[in-house]
């Protein structure tokens, strides 16, 4: 299976294929989609011999709807495929890493608590919402979505009502967060304005709703993520990063506060979003697993408000300083003296190059790194081990089940310390 959800075979004359809706293991007709000098890339549409883990999709917007892309595999198989591409993309990449720890999803469908979707119009021209098809910028519009959760899905048909009263407007997507433990719902217009009397118009089609146009609440139960006897709330509105699978972010939020040790002490948070990782790691109940000192990095404007807010609002004992850039740029800023523990959590884009060498000169003696790209974590981890700098654990938390994308958190430590 080949990163991004295509098993990967070849035709009866050896001709390297990519193909959709198939498994490894498994003989298949394909349609081509498109050929190109050195591959061809299709679809299953008929299978002669299935693998074992072969089921019938649940969706049934599968496979004309681009968001799964291995809903025609079971669970477990699912979970085995993500655990193979991740070793062989690492090991492709140069980097020596450990077997990776695997945690699945307690819930492989209804974990999404954000969604984006696009304005489209059904079969009788009426207002709907959408997704884009597979390998296309072209619209299908949807009733439901089994990986969204159900606080999003149950709003839809209020929303698509809200919508044929006011029209979208400008609007062409509708951006949606909920809460999963109340019917609170947060949206956004995005690619152009929404009319004025939609927020009001979304308000009495949802009776059952707290409906928001600037932010709501989430909370991250201290039980659920390191056994703490208090839950933790943070603030979040829609330009606000936030792990979509709020269930699974526990365990990675977990895992990363394991990784960084009872010992932190100095600590600096590169992509730091809404400041969630600092701030678990600054209340903890032992006084002395805090860190003795952070400075956060992150460059959303957005994000920033809310992530000192976060710090105030749980009064983060440890002096902080919260450095509104870029990384590569605001790393220069940060002494050694500052940074004993680093933790990243980059974009798909991965550090790259630049923010690695300067991480070499800042020295932190451990580095927890999420990821939600393995092929730029591969690449980044083999210059970060070119650095000096082992990898100790690795491990991938299943964040978005019924897709290819993997999320993954590993433990690195400078050599020789």
């Amino acid at each position: 299976m080949a990163h991004g959800g295509a098993a990967l075979g070849r035709t009866e004359d050896g001709q390297v294929a990519f193909v959709d809706d198939a498994l490894p293991g498994e003989l298949v007709e394909a349609e081509v989609v498109s050929e190109r000098k050195r591959f061809l890339r299709g679809r299953a549409v008929h299978v002669t011999r299935g693998a074992p883990g072969r089921r019938q999709p649940p969706c049934p917007y599968v496979p004309v709807c681009g968001g799964c892309q291995l809903q025609h595999a079971d669970y477990a198989t699912q979970v085995e495929l993500k655990r193979q591409v991740l070793a062989d993309t690492l090991r492709h990449s140069g980097a020596v890493v450990p077997q990776a720890h695997v945690v699945p999803a307690e819930s492989p469908l209804r974990y999404r608590i954000r969604g984006e979707f696009h304005m489209v119009k059904d079969g009788d021209g009426r207002a709907a919402l959408g997704f884009t098809r597979r390998r296309s910028w072209s619209l299908v519009p949807v009733d439901d979505c089994l990986i969204h959760h159900h606080h999003l899905t149950d709003a839809l048909p209020g929303i698509r009502a809200a919508l044929a009263e006011t029209g979208p407007g400008r609007m062409r997507t509708l951006h949606l967060t909920c809460t999963p433990d109340a019917r609170e719902l947060l949206w956004q217009a995005r690619g152009g304005p929404a009319p004025d009397t939609l927020q009001a118009a979304l308000t009495d089609a949802l009776p059952g709703y707290l409906v928001h146009q600037d932010s709501l609440t989430l909370t991250y139960r201290g039980a659920a993520l390191d056994g703490r006897p208090g839950d933790l709330m943070f603030r979040l509105d829609s330009d606000a990063f936030v792990q979509v699978n709020h269930v699974q972010a526990h365990h990675l939020y977990s895992r990363a506060l394991q990784y960084l040790g009872d010992r932190p002490g100095r600590l600096v948070e590169g992509y730091a979003g809404f400041g969630a990782i600092s701030v678990m790691a600054s209340t903890r109940p032992d006084p002395a697993a805090r860190p003795s000192s952070l400075v956060l990095i992150e460059e959303s404007r957005a994000s920033t408000i809310l992530g000192r807010l976060h710090l105030r609002l749980h009064e983060v004992e440890a002096p902080w300083r919260w450095l509104p850039a870029r990384v590569e740029d605001a790393l220069g800023d940060v002494a050694p003296g500052e940074a004993d523990s680093l933790v990243v959590d980059p974009p798909r884009a991965g550090l790259g190059a630049e923010v690695v060498e300067r991480i070499g000169k800042l020295g932190p003696g451990r580095i927890v790194y999420v990821s939600c790209d393995p092929a730029t974590l591969g690449r980044d981890l083999a210059l970060l081990q070119a650095a000096g700098y082992g990898v100790d654990d690795l491990t991938l938390v299943d964040m978005f089940p019924q897709t290819y994308h993997i999320e993954t958190v590993s433990l690195l430590t400078r050599m020789g310390r």
